[in-house]
């Protein structure tokens, strides 16, 4: 962030820094196009070449450990979303005329299945 400040700071008249400050003056500038060109141009230039910098090759043994982190990432956010989904049920089933949608009941007949055989998976 150092250097995208300081590429703000050398091409546009009156920057200081990316915090608010609440004050309009501060917040606010009146920028030419050709200073705003030439900051995003210097700022892209940056970025490619950190990109670069960072770039190596990956062995098969970080591929899979990459892989499985994912994996277990997006298996975390689907239980959030089934919890969130069972929470949202709950509270609209203490409703006596609630009738839940079609969705819900494919959703809970889903975790009655892993329910009865959680066991078998672990």
């Amino acid at each position: 962030m150092k250097e995208l400040t300081n590429i703000a700071k050398e091409n546009i008249i009156g920057f200081s820094t990316f915090e608010r400050k609440y004050r309009d003056s501060y917040d606010f500038l009146n920028v030419s196009v050709w200073s705003l060109e030439r900051a995003m141009k210097e700022a892209y230039e940056l970025g490619l070449k950190e990109g670069k910098k960072e770039k190596k090759e990956m062995t098969k043994e970080e591929i899979k450990q990459e892989l499985e982190q994912f994996r277990e990432e997006m298996q975390e956010r689907a239980i959030e979303r089934i919890l969130e989904e069972v929470d949202n049920y709950t509270i609209k089933a203490m409703l006596n005329s609630y009738i839940p949608t079609t969705k819900e009941r494919a959703l809970f007949g889903q975790l009655v299945h892993i329910i009865n055989h959680i066991n078998d998976w672990l």
